[in-house]
């Protein structure tokens, strides 16, 4: 009900007091058929409203962020009396930009489908459909409303991921591990094997080769290859919503970048993840790369603990780790010591400011990281993921 349904009211008590006071039949009638009007107006939201039926087509639930997907709705009611419009408020991906109402005006006993493009602009996973069903009569007297919440499709917002170079991690020269290897017994081999053309001399097994009478080599265990630990900064971003969202993406986009170049190259990977519900993703293979795409799509930026503290904790597990890559929202003094103290324990490390300040003392940290050996890089949260040449 609205104001027009209010002033009909009162035209209508107006009309019936004048056909009472004055018994002329053409105030009855004038009276009879805005009553029959008001009742019809009524009857024909009410009907439509609870005999509509709302369906949903997606060519994909999993896209990846700044596409655009097509989505088509169609609409089918069964009420044989018009109405004026029926109105759509939908639940769609955050910030969107979208119109989140849609005005449909459909036949009766007929469906319906109105075709439109979905825009993805950040990282996540949504419940898409529809709230809120309105509806509206042809006078405009009567618009009721249904909440319907139905969320039927799940839709999956992946990270965009660029190519980067990887960092070259050689098998047991790198990182705390390299000591540990520095003691191999080079006498215990773990087995033989027949010589190949490039073997060395010094792997021959000379006692085996004279019993039988072919040239033996020692073959030794092979070392680990070291893995990578990236660690991303999963506290709360102090921003305004919308760039919150931007730097999530960045940070997301950046870890998954350097997933997959090390994942490429054969180094495992291991991702802390420090948010209210703590996660770790790891992967040996190409093949498990799809982990840490789920796990940046679905991770939450609500960490408890001050980021400096979860360094603090993983500069303590580095003894497999032949590098280091640090994502963050936020430098300061700490953090560039502790990239400093991984770099001085023989790690090969990367820094990503995840930022658009030109704060001087900012600034002043990653040209002194730089000059120690660490590499670094400002990524600004504003500028679209192919423009920000993370490989450079």
């Amino acid at each position: 009900m609205n104001r027009r349904w209010l002033v009909f009211l009162l035209a209508l008590v107006t009309v019936l007091l004048a056909a009472l006071s004055t018994g002329s039949m053409f105030y009855y009638v004038i009276g009879a058929t805005m009553a029959v009007m008001m009742v019809l107006s009524f009857l024909s939201a009410l009907v439509t409203l609870y005999s509509a039926q709302i369906g949903f087509q997606m060519p994909t639930v999993t896209v990846r962020r700044t596409e655009s997907l097509p989505m088509q709705i169609s609409v089918r009611h069964r009420c044989p009396l018009p109405v004026a419009a029926l109105y759509l408020t939908l639940s769609l991906p955050e910030d969107s930009s979208t119109v989140d109402e849609l005005v449909i005006s459909p036949r009766p006993f007929f469906t319906t489908s109105l075709r439109y493009m979905l825009k993805c602009p950040h990282r996540g996973v949504y419940q898409v459909g529809v709230d809120t069903l309105w509806v509206s009569d042809v006078f405009g007297l009567f618009t009721l409303r249904r909440v319907i919440n139905d969320r039927s499709i799940v839709l999956t917002v992946q990270p965009n991921v660029a190519d980067i170079a990887a960092l070259d991690l050689a098998s047991g020269e790198n990182g705390p591990e390299s000591l540990a290897h520095n003691t191999d017994d080079m006498s215990s081999p773990s087995s033989v094997r027949a010589y190949v053309e490039g073997d060395s001399l010094k792997k021959v097994h000379w006692k085996l080769t004279m019993r039988k009478r072919e040239l033996i080599v020692r073959q030794y265990e092979e070392a680990a290859r070291p893995d990578t630990l990236i660690i991303m900064d999963c506290g709360t971003i102090s921003a305004t919503r919308e760039m919150a969202l931007d730097v999530e993406d960045a940070m997301c986009e950046v870890a998954a970048a350097v997933a997959l170049s090390q994942l490429k190259e054969g180094f495992p990977v291991r991702m802390p993840l420090s948010s209210a519900q703590p996660l770790e993703v790891s992967g040996q293979s190409l093949a498990d790369f799809g982990r840490f795409l789920t796990a940046l799509t679905e991770v939450k930026f609500d960490g408890e603990n001050p980021f400096e503290s979860v360094l603090e904790l993983e500069t303590r597990r580095l003894m497999r780790s032949g590098g280091a890559v640090i994502i963050t929202q936020r430098l300061n003094t700490q953090i560039s010591d502790m990239a400093l103290r991984m770099k001085r324990n023989g790690l090969k490390v990367r820094l990503y400011w995840i930022s658009d300040s030109q704060r001087q003392e900012a600034l002043t940290m990653l040209m002194r990281l730089a000059t120690m050996g660490v590499y670094v890089k400002r990524v600004s949260p504003l500028c679209d993921w192919k423009e920000r040449n993370l490989a450079s």
